[in-house]
């Protein structure tokens, strides 16, 4: 019996989806910079892409008292700079965990997506409002390659 075989087109490579990047702290907190400022967390080099970026961290008031509010966002420029965030899609404003030095506040801005045409560094930014003392974070900023 004869089969007729016809050559079928090789598809293309795909494009390198699932890479992932990702800088935290194991354990070790890092205190916020001084109050009502922002300051930066950790930091990724995104490739060209489409990247989904996650900042998920924990507040602990530690020796800070007054602490009235803070915030953790995924910006574009390092340093005391808010460039890049947006209330409720690249940053969240979170009210402060209890007054006791041990008191802990957990914290998400998730699945922000990152279109990049060339290597762009991202930052992890955090603040905290407090009147003394020094407020401490951990967590952890992530990326992974959709395109």
């Amino acid at each position: 019996m004869w089969q007729w075989i016809t050559a079928q087109p090789t598809p293309p490579p795909a494009p390198p989806t699932g890479e992932y990047l990702e800088f935290r702290t194991l354990g070790a907190a890092t205190n916020f910079p001084a109050s009502n400022s922002y300051g930066d967390f950790g930091s990724l080099v995104l490739n060209p892409g489409d990247w989904d970026v996650t900042f998920i961290g924990d507040n602990q008031t530690n020796t800070a008292t007054g602490l009235t509010s803070w915030i953790m966002g995924i910006g574009n420029t390092a340093g005391n700079s808010a460039d890049g965030l947006l209330d409720g899609h690249t940053q969240s404003i979170l009210l402060p965990p209890p007054t006791a030095a041990s008191g802990h506040a957990a914290g998400c801005v998730a699945a922000v997506r990152r279109n990049v045409t060339v290597a762009t560094t991202i930052f992890a930014k955090i603040l905290a409002v407090y009147a003394t003392g020094q407020p401490r974070f951990t967590g952890r900023i992530s990326a992974r390659r959709l395109i």
